[in-house]
Formats: C-alpha cells, structure tokens, sequence
C-alpha cells in the first residue's frame, strides 16, 4: 500500500470534471492509503506549507494537478513520483503544466485522455528524453448504467416518452452551451427535416453561459438564442427540451433515441463522456472529430465523425456530412442497429469502469515502484514562445507565473497551433476536397460578413468576388467545385477565412 497526496487544483471544475474527480479519488482508495491536500489559494500559503511539512513529505506519489502543492512539496526536498492529471488544461494554454514543469521530474507522468492532448503536449514540451512521460489513458463510464433495453421495452418506453413509431429520434445530453454547438444540432435537425422524415430532436442537459476566454467570446444567452433558432427554423414542435435527468432516465433516453448528436466544439473536450455513456446504451454517435471524440468514435463502426479545421475566424465542421449520415442512418434502420451493437460493445470493451481501474490501478502501481530521476525539461519553441507571452506575476508572492491565455483575434498563431491537434485536419486547403459549402451561417452586407453563429459571432470583410462565390453556395448540399466559376486563390482565400467549408463526403454515397 502506498502513500498517495491527491490534490487538484483550486479553480472550479464543471458537472463532469468533477464527477471524474471523485472516480479516480475512489479508485486510489481502493488499494491505497490517500492523503486529501486541502483547498489551496495564495493567502493560505504558509498552512499549505505547514501542513505538507507535517503530513506530505513522507508520500510515495502525489496526484494531481496543483502546482502550488507541487512546488511546495519540491522545495522542501520531496524526492517522491508525480502524476499530472492535464484534465483538458492543455488547449487552454497550458497554464497549470508550464508553471509545474520546473518541478516535474523525467520519471514523472503526464496524464492524459486522448491523443488530441498527447499532441499538445508534445508541441509544448521538449521530447527530448528529460522530459516527463506521457500516460494516455481515457476515463470510464459506469456501462451497466446505461445498457441497451429489449425491442418490447424500447417500443414502451417511446410511448410513454410521446414518440410515434415512425419518428427518427435524434438526442444530444450535456450541458447546452455555445461551445457544445447544440445549436449547429439543431440546424443540422432543420435540413434534415426538410428532406421528409419526421425527426425529433431530445435534449438533456443545463443551459450554461461559460465564456471561452481564448477567443473573446464573453457573453451569451444559449436558452433565449436556442429557442429563436428553433422557432426561426420552425422546429418548435419537433425539439423538446427534457432538462437535468438522473441516471436512471438518462438510460431510458437513450434507449428510446435512435441516435446520439454531439458536435462539441469545446476547448476542454479532452474525452466526452456523453458519447460513451451512448454508445453503451446502443446508439450510433454522429460527432464532430474533435478532442477526445476522435478516439472515442470509430468511423462507420460506432458511429460517424465530421471533419473539423482551423479558419481564421474559429473552427469549422463538415455540415453536410452531419446531415448525410443522419440520413443515411434513419433509411437504413438495419445498419443503424448494427452501428448501436457495435458501438455497445466496444463501450464495455474500452470503456468500463472496472477497465479504467485497472489501468489507473496499473500506472500507479508503475510509479510508486519506480526510482525518481530529477531532470529539467525544457520547452519547444512554440511553448518557449507562449510561455514568455503569457506570463504573469503573483500578487501574493510576487513569483512569475504561467497565465491562461487570452487571445484578441482567432487568427492568433498561438490560438491556432494550441488549437489544431483538437481538429481532424489542421488547416485544410481547396485541393483535399470539392464538395463546398457555407461554412458559417450569417449574412453578406456591403463589405463584410456578419455570422449569427452563437459561437463564432463575427465579422468578417469581404469583397465583391467573395460575395459573388458565397452568394452560390449553401450550408446544405452546397455545390461541386466545378460549378462555381472563381478561381482556387478566391476559394483559398475563403476557406482560410472560415466562410466556405469543404466537405470530404461524398453525398452520393448515401
């Protein structure tokens, strides 16, 4: 049995973090003897140091992602193993990390929960050998909670829920956010609609203001704006909010749906639980491949992920796939139920909670018996540079430290290269595809193009070729390449700015 510090940082984690939080504490409990650092600020410094001093130095492992405690632990000559949890800080700038760097060791690890997170790392910090390792472990979610229900049950469970037979059922659970772009749900909803299903659109969840700092986007109003877009799309009928459900109801919503939607484009994405918890329950995923959802949904096997870039103005997705493959699945209820099989089992096959504590288990087990081999890691010259940006001073201590970046312009090279790893293609050009189609909504007047994307609200000059091309195009289906008459510098110059997406699916596959 071992000694293990548990400690997190002092900044207020949402609903699932949180949950996540408390998981990996019970694991640890399980077999080892814990040590609860307690809540750290600044002006209990000198307690924090007391109580380390006191109850700390004699640990094997400290886990966790409190720097304060990590330095404090360090300069009183701590010898003793680290795991780092990152816990999506990494695409917010890494704040935590840079300023725990000087005090991690080579033989410390680095904990992350998908491969979007292990590229961000390694574009920050040297791999050099000195550096700490990275463990990439994804989280688990409790799948005999969610389990799929027999035909009988599910044909009950729709009625009671008023939901006719025929109705397609789509279903989105998680916080209603401008980031978790439900709203583009609900767009992709009103073209689909429009092709003759019937479809319903049921959405679990709170609504939340949470501003995204790095791309200046404060203020929002998700429940007013949500519910203009869907009387704008006359869908008033056809979306039902459900609210925050317990565990038990959530299972019974995805058992009547006939797919889950999650086309998140949240910065702290690092594995999404809401999808996993989905596939367990039997459905196929329709998500943007973003984050943690690149790992989590494998293509035309669990379910489907729409191609993700880097504009100039924000991040983009492929719309026309979301809404090609909604379609697909809803004319083909065989291969719908096949997908749902399949994403179940992989689910319990990855994704269990008895699985993620073996391996968590497991790492730690690794640690405690392995010797501590102090080292200076250094950053890349990208990290060198975004750390010498963005650096601030303690007002308590007067120490420099590491500051959460916050950027004035999306085409900030920081923000876009901090940014990328979460996105399928980076930076796409006219050349990987020629399906093209609005890639923002919003509207051409004079000299510029206003969006009334509730993520991306921007502005964004235009000129008179551009407005000809965009005035060609849709969001859905949008047009080949060879029937706009432009040149490819003007399509380039499009795409860069976010205001034309390419879509690399072909409709007429399905």
């Amino acid at each position: 049995m071992a000694t293990i510090l548990f400690g997190q940082n002092d900044r207020k984690f949402g609903f699932s973090t949180n949950n996540t939080v408390r998981r990996i504490e019970s694991i640890l409990k399980t077999r080892h003897r814990l040590l609860q650092v307690p809540a750290y600020d600044a002006s209990s410094e000198d307690g924090i140091q007391t109580w380390i001093s006191q109850n700390g130095l004699g640990a094997d492992l400290y886990v966790g992602s409190n720097y304060q405690v990590l330095r404090q632990l360090r300069e009183l000559g701590w010898k003793g193993r680290v795991l780092w949890i990152a816990h999506g800080d990494l695409p917010h700038g890494a704040s935590g990390l840079r300023s725990a760097l000087p005090f991690l060791w080579m033989t410390d690890v680095i904990w992350v929960a998908s491969h979007a997170d292990k590229m961000t790392y390694e574009s920050l910090v040297a791999q050099n050998g000195a550096q700490p390792k990275v463990a990439l472990m994804p989280y688990g979610v409790d799948c005999n909670a969610y389990s799929p229900l027999t035909e009988t049950d599910r044909q009950s469970l729709r009625q009671e829920w008023g939901i006719v037979p025929e109705e397609f059922v789509v279903v989105y659970t998680g916080r209603i956010s401008a980031a978790k772009n439900v709203h583009s749900a609900v767009e992709a909803l009103h073209y689909l609609s429009l092709l003759g299903p019937k479809v319903k659109f049921l959405i679990a969840g709170t609504f939340d203001n949470r501003a995204v700092r790095e791309s200046h986007f404060w203020v929002t109003d998700p429940r007013k704006k949500m519910q203009c877009l869907i009387e704008h799309f006359g869908l008033t009928d056809r979306v039902r909010f459900v609210g925050w459900v317990d565990q038990e109801r959530l299972n019974e919503l995805y058992n009547v749906g006939d797919v889950f939607i999650n086309l998140t484009l949240d910065i702290g994405e690092n594995f999404g639980n809401t999808q996993v918890e989905a596939m367990s329950a039997g459905l196929p995923v329709v998500g943007t491949a973003w984050g943690g959802l690149k790992d989590t949904i494998v293509e035309e096997q669990t379910g489907f992920l729409a191609d993700t870039w880097v504009s100039e103005y924000g991040v983009r997705f492929d719309m026309p796939k979301v809404i090609n493959v909604l379609k697909m699945l809803m004319d083909q209820p065989a291969f719908r139920n096949k997908i749902g099989t399949y994403a179940s089992q992989r689910a319990r096959e990855q994704y269990s909670l008895d699985m993620y504590s073996d391996r968590l288990l497991e790492l730690i087990d690794t640690l405690v018996s392995s010797t501590s081999r102090e080292s200076r890691a250094r950053f890349t010259n990208f990290g060198s540079s975004l750390h010498s940006r963005f650096t601030i001073v303690d007002d308590y201590t007067g120490d420099r430290l590491a500051g959460a970046p916050i950027f004035s312009r999306l085409s900030d090279p920081h923000w876009t290269e901090l940014i990328a790893p979460y996105t399928s293609l980076g930076w796409i050009e006219p050349g990987s595809g020629n399906h093209l189609f609005t890639a923002l909504r919003g509207r051409t007047e004079s000299e510029f193009y206003y969006s009334t994307d509730l993520l991306w609200p921007v502005r964004i000059r235009t000129d008179a070729e551009d407005a000809k091309v965009i005035q060609q195009l849709s969001r859905y289906p949008g047009l080949n390449r060879g029937s706009l008459d432009c040149s490819d510098d003007v399509i380039c110059k499009l795409v860069r700015k976010g205001l034309v997406g390419i879509s690399r699916w072909d409709p007429t596959d399905c």
